[in-house]
Parts: structure tokens; C-alpha cells; sequence
């Protein structure tokens, strides 16, 4: 159960306008506080807490990331070399990094650009991780990183930076 905090009318509505400020989404959430305010029946109260979610969940989360890879440069001379990770098991689910930086193809050859994958391997499934999770749960998936520039088009309600 969570902790109750008492707060009149003012508060509340003080610290609705401080959380949700500008788009019309935003607005909605200050109108149901008012209204709560007024009239604080459940139905107020879940449209209210509808309202909030509507804000929270339209929200784009921007988060980083930092660690620290060494790599070694590995050669199959056929031309398609690339810097890949060095990496031993780490921790309980014993994670071996398998992140790597490959040449662009595409691009001419008097230039090296590179593209980053990350990638990690899951070598004892069996194991817990942190906080109880499984590391059978853990993501393998590659995640490319290209060195060329992107434009993603977003339906946000707003940024929100994260250090997660």
C-alpha cells in the first residue's frame, strides 16, 4: 500500500499545475483536479487518474547509457574485417558481450565509416539476476547503431529525460 498524502484543495491543485502544465492533454488532468476538487466522487476520481495516465503514456522517454567496451580488431581477410568486443562471462546469468563495429559497405572504399551492433549472449540461463529476474528473461536481441542520421516522426505529449 502506498503512502497517503493530505492535501486541501489549493495543494492539490497547485501540485496538478506544477505536474502537468501545457498541452491540451495536460490541460484535461487540470480540469479532472478541479473537478475532483469540487465534486471528489469515484467518478471524478477516475477521470482524474485517466486523464493522468493519458498524459504519462503519451510521453517520449529519453534515456543514456554509459559503459565502458574494449575491442579488438579481427581480420578475415576477405575485406569485411571489424573491431569486435572482448568479453568473459559477467555475473549470475554469465553475460558475454558480443557488440562489434562493422565497416560500411556502402560506402566507397578511401572511407571507413563504421556502424555499431550491440548484443549480448546469455550463457547461464538457469540463473537469477538482480532484483529476482530471470536471466532466461534477458534480452539477446542486436540493436544496430548506424552512423548515419535518422529522423524519427513521434506522436509525443512531451519529452521526458531519463537516466534509464
Amino acid at each position: 500500500s502506498g503512502a497517503m498524502i493530505d492535501l486541501g484543495p489549493v495543494e492539490f491543485t497547485e501540485l496538478v499545475r506544477k505536474q502537468y502544465s501545457s498541452s491540451s492533454l495536460q490541460k484535461a488532468v487540470i480540469e479532472s483536479a478541479l473537478k475532483v476538487c469540487a465534486n471528489p466522487t469515484k467518478e471524478m476520481i477516475t477521470s482524474f487518474v485517466q486523464a493522468a495516465n493519458d498524459v504519462e503514456v503519451s510521453k517520449c522517454r529519453v534515456g543514456t547509457n554509459s559503459f565502458s567496451q574494449t575491442f579488438k580488431y579481427v581480420d578475415d581477410y576477405s575485406g569485411r574485417s571489424a573491431w569486435v568486443v572482448s568479453s568473459e562471462p559477467e555475473g549470475p546469468c554469465g553475460i558475454i558481450q558480443l557488440s562489434r563495429f562493422v565497416i560500411d559497405e556502402s560506402v566507397p572504399e578511401n572511407y571507413k565509416l563504421w556502424d555499431y551492433f550491440s548484443q549480448k549472449f546469455i550463457s547461464n540461463k538457469g540463473g537469477t539476476a538482480s532484483l529476482g529476474l530471470s536471466c532466461s528473461d534477458l534480452d539477446e536481441g542486436e540493436y544496430p547503431y548506424s552512423w548515419r542520421s535518422k529522423t524519427y516522426n513521434l506522436q509525443c505529449n512531451g519529452v521526458e529525460f531519463s537516466p534509464f
